[in-house]
């Protein structure tokens, strides 16, 4: 063990007290380096020289690590590494989620890939769980973790992340970056997203543009104000019902989009665009415009917030606002680690800008598109009917 090995405390919150910080500073080392149970640990007068503390501080700290298991202290004789089954396995990260997630390639697996990958090579054990926000606490105290990411949260878990967090515990979320959490919240800023989505199809002559998104998505609610705020710094007509919120429920997400858009039609309100909030939706409403006669994008321009494969391999390939997901899981993983550490911020971004990535889904919007799609889908419906 040398005493140059350990890093150097700087206050990570306010409310975490200096022989806390210390403590964990200790903890963080003892668990890589694994020392041998018995071996001599560096005194309180070294210690304190170090962290420029006092002893009373240092022993403090070291008496907190007593009582885990970490380290014994003997009068007279110094304190030792404690024979504690904390030392022998790996240091834990938890990740939570709030319901049982699905992999895909277009957000949750590459996501968790890099950021379980991140805490593997730094030594530490990666552990999920499905749990309610309450258990938060619970689940750090029982399972011992050294840090937590809550993984896609809503908004209103806000509160129990932040309780979390003013209560010591090393915690950062990855999903929608919460304003409100800055410095623990990393993901893209989604309104930030929407607007530069609404400002490419203005920019485009683009004048009717709605967005499409799920109910059950965790930032529904962010994606419709988002949307708003930016029709309205355009100074752009905002029909009621533009904002297409689908529900699974009683239908598929082929069904359910079906549904909107013939509702629409028949309003005569169909727009010449539409943002769709997760690019699975991409399929379903390329099948619907093929059924229909609707060209992409000569009739109906299309741009996917997020990006994944498939959607460069249809037909036409779609036009994204991608998000820079290697960058939000470093960037939530590095601050994740620094708050183990007791380190102070490390200038770690928590909303990260996204990419738009230009395809053949859009183009200039013509005049009369709205009306065409409207007479087709009227049209075509008029032809089921009859038949």
């Amino acid at each position: 063990m040398r005493l140059q090995d350990l890093p150097l405390v700087t206050p990570a919150t306010p409310s975490m007290p200096k022989y806390r910080q210390i403590a964990a500073v200790i903890e963080e080392y003892l668990a890589r380096s694994r020392p041998a149970a018995g071996e001599k640990f560096f005194t309180d007068r070294a210690l304190a020289k170090y962290f420029s503390t006092t002893t009373i501080t240092v022993a403090h700290s070291l008496n907190y690590l007593c009582s885990k298991g970490l380290m014994t202290r003997k009068v007279g004789s110094g304190t030792f590494i404690g024979n504690s089954p904390a030392l022998r396995a790996k240091p834990r990260i938890g990740i939570v989620c709030h319901e049982m997630i699905q992999g895909d390639e277009s957000y949750v697996t590459p996501v968790l890939r890099r950021f379980g990958a991140f805490f593997s090579t730094h030594g530490y054990e990666v552990i999920s769980f499905c749990a309610d926000s309450r258990e938060y606490r619970r689940l750090v105290d029982e399972y011992e973790l050294a840090g937590v990411m809550v993984f896609v949260p809503r908004p209103e878990f806000a509160p129990a992340i932040l309780r979390l967090h003013n209560d010591g515990a090393a915690v950062v979320s990855i999903g929608y970056a919460i304003p409100d959490l800055e410095g623990i919240s990393f993901g893209t800023d989604h309104e930030k997203s929407l607007s530069a989505a609404v400002a490419y199809l203005y920019q485009l002559g683009h004048r009717r543009i709605a967005l499409l998104h799920t109910a059950d998505h965790a930032s529904s609610g962010v994606f419709s104000r988002g949307y708003q705020k930016a029709m309205w710094a355009h100074r752009l007509p905002l029909h009621p019902d533009w904002d297409i919120l689908i529900s699974r429920e009683g239908a598929t997400p082929a069904e359910a989009i079906a549904r909107k858009l013939l509702r629409l039609a028949e309003l005569d309100a169909m727009p010449s665009a539409v943002i769709l909030g997760k690019v699975a939706q991409a399929a379903p409403l390329y099948s619907f415009a093929q059924r229909n006669g609707i060209r992409i994008p000569e009739d109906l321009s299309l741009i996917g917030l997020g990006d994944a494969e498939f959607v460069q391999h249809l037909t036409p390939p779609l036009t994204v606002m991608s998000q820079n997901l290697d960058a939000i899981a470093d960037n939530a993983a590095g601050a994740l680690l620094d708050k183990i550490a007791g380190r102070a911020d490390g200038g770690w971004f928590s909303a990260i800008a996204p990419i738009l990535q230009e395809r053949a889904s859009c183009a200039p919007a013509p005049t009369d598109s709205p009306d065409n799609i409207s007479k087709i889908l009227k049209t075509n419906q008029q032809n089921l009917k009859k038949e």
